[in-house]
């Protein structure tokens, strides 16, 4: 699922408050569409948002329309990658660059299971 700033502040994060508005763990994809290592890593989200369904979810951020949300993230490459649980105030990890679907479901079982 995509979601603009104002949807992922109102769904996910409050960043002016530092709460987590996800009712269960979640995963973001900060990401643009002129990023190769984004598009590589999109068939990994997906399978992985198969494999917890309805455990933990993967939402997706554009950068490029979403420049207050990546200004108060601190948003400085693609992809980024943030893990929110519920009930913390702010992400509890973050993966920047490419990755391995190997390395986001041992981040997932770490940090959000």
């Amino acid at each position: 699922m995509e979601l603009t700033d104002v949807q992922f502040k109102e769904r996910v994060y409050d960043y002016e408050d530092s709460q987590v508005k996800y009712d269960r763990p979640v995963v973001v994809d900060f990401y643009t569409d002129w990023c190769t290592a984004c598009k590589a890593l999109n068939p990994a989200l997906d399978r992985i948002a198969q494999k917890f369904e309805g455990i933990v979810d993967v939402v997706k951020v554009n950068i490029t329309k979403s420049d207050d949300l990546v200004s108060a993230l601190n948003i400085q490459g693609v992809p980024t990658l943030l893990f929110f649980q519920p009930g913390r105030k702010g992400p509890t990890q973050t993966l920047v660059g490419a990755t391995t679907s190997a390395l986001v479901e041992k981040t997932i079982a770490e940090y959000l299971l």
